[in-house]
């Protein structure tokens, strides 16, 4: 799928940096292969969602790429270093992440 397709773009670049020092949050759907959380699961932590209406980055210099798909496969994303974009991203992903799965 597309999602995975990105997770696994994702991870090849992060192996190319030194990821241990690096805290890492991976926040992903339900439904997805079963390499896919492994894989990420060696890299940071790893919750899962059921229901999640895009995806993204955050950095903790202030940089945010958030990504949005459409029932199509098209896929939309934008960069920002904005600093009220990086922190209303960065607040909403702690709380999704803070958030009970039922």
């Amino acid at each position: 799928s597309i999602k995975e397709d990105l997770l696994i773009e994702l991870l090849r670049a992060l192996e190319s940096i030194n990821i241990k020092r690096l805290k890492i949050r991976f926040m992903v759907s339900m439904g997805m292969s079963e390499y896919v959380y492994v894989t990420l699961g060696k890299i940071g932590e790893v919750k899962l969602k059921s229901k999640m209406f895009g995806g993204g980055v955050i950095t903790d210099s202030g940089e945010v790429m958030l990504v949005v798909g459409d029932e199509k496969g098209e896929i939309t994303a934008i960069w920002s270093d904005h600093p009220g974009l990086a922190w209303l991203a960065k607040d909403y992903f702690n709380y999704l992440w803070k958030e009970p799965e039922y």
